[in-house]
Formats: structure tokens, C-alpha cells, sequence
């Protein structure tokens, strides 16, 4: 790896949001992975997390 390979190095910050899926008859449920977003900061992905949250549909996020 040369000092060029280096500094082309990107990150990138995930928010993830889930939603329930219910499996068998008992009615057991489980989180499915939903949607997915890339951000090119941590607090980006965090307010899109806090926004995704309030969705009736969202069970559950990640960012």
C-alpha cells in the first residue's frame, strides 16, 4: 500500500432502519433489516436516525 492508497481512504456512517416481520403462526415476531443510508459523517447519519425512528413503520434503527 502506497501513501497514495492511504489517503484515498473513505469512511462512511450507516444508518439502518428495521421493521417487524412476524414468523409462524404463533405470531412470534423478528426485525427485518429495511433501509439503508450512507452518510459522510457520524451526526448525518445520527439525525437520519432520529428522523427514520418516528416512522409508524420503523421498528428499530441503527446509525
Amino acid at each position: 500500500m502506497t501513501d497514495s492508497d492511504k489517503s484515498a481512504v473513505k469512511v462512511h456512517y450507516i444508518c439502518q432502519t428495521y421493521v417487524e416481520k412476524a414468523v409462524g403462526r404463533d405470531g412470534q415476531v423478528t426485525l427485518k433489516i429495511d433501509k439503508q443510508f450512507e452518510h459522510s459523517t457520524a451526526s448525518e447519519a445520527q439525525n437520519r436516525a432520529e428522523r427514520e425512528v418516528r416512522s409508524e413503520k420503523c421498528a428499530g434503527v441503527d446509525a
